[in-house]
Parts: C-alpha cells; sequence; structure tokens
C-alpha cells in the first residue's frame, strides 16, 4: 500500500517508478602516521606491529608498518 501511494504521489517526477537517490561517500583518503612523530608525541617508542594492531583493532586500514620516511 505504501509503495502505491509513493508511485502515485511520484508518478510526475520519476516517471511513475521509484528511484534511489542515494550516493556512497566517497573513500576517506589515507592518513600517513610516521611512527618516529608518534613516538615524540608519546614518549615512548610503540613497536610497528603494537602500531597496527591497535589500529587494525580501531577499524583503520593499515596499508604498512614501517618506520617513518
Amino acid at each position: 500500500m505504501a509503495l502505491d501511494l509513493l508511485e502515485q504521489v511520484s508518478r510526475g517526477s520519476s516517471g511513475g517508478r521509484l528511484a534511489d537517490a542515494f550516493v556512497s561517500p566517497p573513500e576517506p583518503p589515507p592518513v600517513e602516521l610516521p611512527l618516529d612523530w608518534l613516538d615524540r608525541k608519546l614518549g615512548c617508542t610503540v613497536a610497528p606491529a603494537e602500531v597496527k594492531r591497535i589500529l587494525t583493532a580501531l577499524e583503520f586500514g593499515v596499508l604498512s608498518a614501517h618506520q617513518g620516511c
């Protein structure tokens, strides 16, 4: 019944068919995290594997785990 009502109301604007206007959001750009910068900010050294584990647990994608540039 709801679909019939939507078709009647939107017939003039969508040709009588329902349309989904949802557009997927763009992928977020990658963010670099130099480990030497992280060590300076934290005041201690964190192993690259531990940084990767933490970021992965927070559901961040990790492209590589190596020392800074």
